[in-house]
């Protein structure tokens, strides 16, 4: 089972605003956070972020896929990997089921919130795997030298593919102390 995550509460009530104010139905969003809320299965959770990434766009688009495909090192298991994926998702969550359980479980509060180096965070405006507001509140409850969020404008979950050159700037922004 996977938890039910603050950050798909954030993301749904999020979805859920815009809908509404859009006058759009909510019943479908309603039923899959139900759902997903009742069962924690990853199918529900997945069915869940198909409905709220409806309004969540990144401005950025994200070339994380075909970056994978057209790196050098893309062989023929990465291949057969990816059209696994494409697949039944059933089959390929249970394929996965160690990697998704160890990933739902980690909570960055359990390790404690008091660090005794600088701790920055690079995040993207529009990401709802981690949802700006949650990345706020880890960061205002963090304790250590230096505490720096750095956000980059228009971004999803990938900043690192999306604006790849950004990203970069916004690492040696905080890597040489120049917020």
């Amino acid at each position: 089972m996977v938890s039910l995550e603050k950050t798909d509460i954030y993301s749904y009530e999020d979805a859920l605003q815009k809908a509404t104010a859009a006058g759009d139905d909510t019943s479908e969003l309603i039923s899959a956070f139900e759902s997903f809320k009742a069962s924690g299965d990853l199918i529900d959770m997945m069915r869940l972020r198909s409905l709220t990434s409806k309004y969540h766009p990144a401005d950025v688009s994200d070339k994380a896929t075909w970056m994978a495909v057209m790196s050098p090192y893309f062989g023929i298991d990465d291949l057969r990997w990816f059209f696994r994926q494409l697949g039944d998702m059933n089959a390929y969550f249970a394929l996965n089921r160690q990697l998704f359980d160890a990933a739902f479980a980690f909570d960055a509060y359990a390790d404690g919130l008091v660090y005794e180096m600088p701790v920055y965070l690079i995040s993207g405006t529009c990401d709802w795997v981690c949802p700006v507001d949650s990345v706020r509140e880890y960061a205002e409850d963090l304790s250590a030298p230096d505490v720096c969020l750095e956000l980059i404008e228009g971004c999803g979950h990938n900043v690192q593919y999306s604006l790849s050159e950004e990203f970069a700037e916004s690492v040696r922004n905080v890597l040489n102390n120049q917020r």
